[in-house]
């Protein structure tokens, strides 16, 4: 059949197109009944196909999310803790983070020196974790 050919499905929804402005639905079913069609299992058949493509396209956000959710955790696992680590090597890494010239914006407005040990940790956890966040992102 080529594409100026009309096929069965096209002649029989052209049918009831013209028709349709002259016959009540129910004579149009029975108009298509008496020629074998089952319109009443066709109409019913199609109104559960569109309504669960309806529900997988609302639902489909929710996949989208559980995706990201997901690689954010697998980031998050991957992310090595300062926390458990022993104070001269916070401090050492915490010294070469602040002298590091690209992270100088991030720290201008706390008072360095006022720093605990746990705050300089969680400061180097929370740049370890922007820094592979921003991998992953470049990646994907």
């Amino acid at each position: 059949m080529n594409d100026d050919e009309k096929g069965p499905m096209e002649n029989v929804l052209e049918g009831l197109d013209l028709h349709s402005e002259f016959l009540s639905l129910e004579e149009l079913k029975a108009e298509l009944r008496t020629r074998g069609i089952a319109i009443d299992d066709f109409l019913t058949k199609m109104n559960r196909e569109i309504a669960a493509a309806q529900k997988a396209d609302r639902l489909s956000w929710m996949q989208i999310a559980d995706d990201k959710k997901r690689a954010l955790k697998s980031i998050h696992a991957k992310v090595m803790t300062w926390s458990g680590k022993r104070e001269d090597e916070i401090r050492a890494a915490f010294a070469a983070f602040v002298d590091n010239p690209k992270h100088e914006c991030a720290l201008a407005f706390r008072k360095k020196s006022n720093l605990s040990v746990q705050d300089m940790a969680r400061i180097l956890d929370a740049q370890e974790q922007l820094r592979r966040k921003a991998r992953t992102t470049r990646e994907s």
